[in-house]
């Protein structure tokens, strides 16, 4: 754990460079040593440009929360809130499509900060107007490399 608060903040259109860079480097440090240089440089080419950023923030159904330490970004998730697929129930299913921590930070509160954050979020957009809850609350985090490996891993909470 570090000594040093850890913010969140939802990310904005400006954010598009920021995402770039961390995204591009984060997801470098996590998955080249199971790729080749090839297949990281066209998925990073590919997902990690501010273009691509820019798209991924412009979009309603995405919304990345940042954070940082002493205004220093030093992780971000990308949350997606998309149609139940077969493998998932639920009303309001939210998919974590990143989730990531520069590695300096790892193992210092970050990630537990981010997730406490998501279910935050999660919580927030399940419960109805008359304030309760739409149902079971369900995160789901695809893991990808750049060869296109997946998985699913689903926390579920009872409302």
């Amino acid at each position: 754990m570090t000594d040093k608060a850890i913010t969140i903040r939802t990310g904005t259109s400006t954010d598009n460079v920021l995402l770039a860079e961390m995204g591009a480097r984060t997801f470098y440090d996590t998955f080249a040593k199971d790729n080749t240089p090839a297949d990281i440089a066209a998925y990073l080419a590919a997902s990690f440009s501010p273009a691509k950023q820019a798209d991924e923030l412009a979009d309603p159904a995405n919304t990345f929360l940042i954070a940082e330490i002493e205004g220093i970004p030093v992780g971000y998730v990308r949350l997606h809130l998309s149609p139940p697929s077969s493998a998932i129930t639920g009303i309001q299913p939210i998919e974590i499509v990143r989730f990531y921590s520069d590695q300096q930070w790892i193992g210092h509160g970050v990630g537990a900060a981010l997730m406490s954050a998501c279910l935050g979020f999660a919580i927030q957009k399940a419960v109805t107007p008359s304030g309760s809850t739409s149902g079971n609350i369900i995160l789901g985090r695809s893991l990808s490399t750049a060869n296109g490996v997946s998985r699913l891993s689903v926390a579920r909470l009872s409302s």
